[in-house]
């Protein structure tokens, strides 16, 4: 049941929204939860809290730990379907696995699913022996507040990072994590798929202002110690 009234979504948006507000009820996804549409509302008024404060344009392995130490982040909570693992796989790659075996040193790594299914996302956490959380109805802000008050971090200096904005991203920002926007995990072998849904939220976003522009790092080799780094208030 949607948690304010069709009629004043009909007053408040333009027919695009309102069809996508449709297509969002009626898509239904493996272990996909329900969308709380005063979420969805709330970061339509305010596109700011869809803003990510780095749009990396390349897939999760390719966050360094220079980018990392650039932005002074202490810890990481990940999304797993599709940013670290496609829907259609069920096992962890071996390029990830290199990714978290040069990540899990410098900081703490939480991951945290909007997926239902334990077993899927147990078994993904559990391949690479991380802490996670399951069905956590991002955008709500709930379980990752969990899963940083378990790092014992401020909550700036700790990044949110996932593919899709209007559940990683907001969620991140309505809890004033960092947020970091990555490019879906591809099954190997397979053609570049389409995101018809992630689209359209990029989209909307970019409708509303949000700037998607891919960040430029040409780092060179830096030493990595989190205990220097002080994050600013966002």
């Amino acid at each position: 049941m949607l948690s304010w009234k069709k009629s004043h979504f009909i007053e408040y948006f333009d027919d695009f929204y309102k069809s996508y507000a449709r297509f969002l009820v009626s898509w239904k996804s493996k272990g996909a939860s329900r969308i709380n549409f005063y979420f969805i509302h709330t970061a339509m008024t305010k596109a700011k809290l869809l803003q990510p404060d780095l749009t990396l344009g390349k897939t999760i392995t390719h966050l360094s730990p220079e980018i990392l130490r650039f932005y002074h982040l202490k810890g990481l909570v990940l999304d797993v379907d599709e940013t670290l693992v496609s829907f259609k796989e069920t096992d962890v790659s071996d390029e990830l696995h290199d990714w978290l075996a040069e990540i899990r040193p410098i900081l703490p790594i939480w991951l945290v699913s909007n997926n239902i299914s334990e077993n899927r996302i147990g078994r993904i956490a559990k391949s690479v022996d991380l802490p996670y959380l399951f069905g956590a109805g991002k955008p709500s802000r709930r379980k990752l507040r969990h899963a940083v008050q378990h790092m014992d971090l401020p909550v700036s200096q700790v990044a949110m990072v996932g593919d899709r904005l209007f559940t990683d991203v907001l969620a991140g920002n309505r809890l004033g994590m960092f947020t970091i926007l990555v490019e879906p995990m591809v099954e190997l072998g397979s053609a570049a798929p389409s995101y018809s849904l992630r689209n359209l939220e990029v989209w909307i976003s970019k409708k509303l202002g949000v700037s998607l522009h891919h960040a430029q790092h040409d780092f060179p080799a830096l030493s990595f110690n989190p205990q220097e780094n002080i994050k600013p208030s966002k």
